[in-house]
């Protein structure tokens, strides 16, 4: 009896480690979409800037770009460490 009590927790903990790696996959795919987005506007800006004749830099949006792909690192780490941590109590 112990031992399939113990079975049936160690495959619910599995079945919410699968949810919780899914949901930090999508919020990867999500904070990965709206940098390309971000990132595709800034382009976008940059052309109208240069053909309106406007000397642009591009320093400030590259590290725009890198903030932008250091906070998507620190989401992916956070909601992984959390998965981590819910994983580590339930056992």
């Amino acid at each position: 009896m112990e031992y399939a009590n113990a079975r049936l927790e160690c495959n619910t903990a599995d079945e919410r480690a699968n949810i919780l790696a899914s949901e930090v996959i999508g919020l990867e795919e999500k904070a990965s979409e709206h940098l390309w987005l971000n990132l595709m506007v800034h382009q976008s800006h940059l052309r109208h800037l240069k053909l309106k004749g406007v000397v642009v830099l591009g320093f400030p949006t590259l590290i725009r770009v890198v903030v932008h792909i250091l906070f998507i690192c620190l989401v992916f780490l956070f909601q992984l460490i959390s998965m981590l941590v819910l994983i580590q109590m339930q056992q």
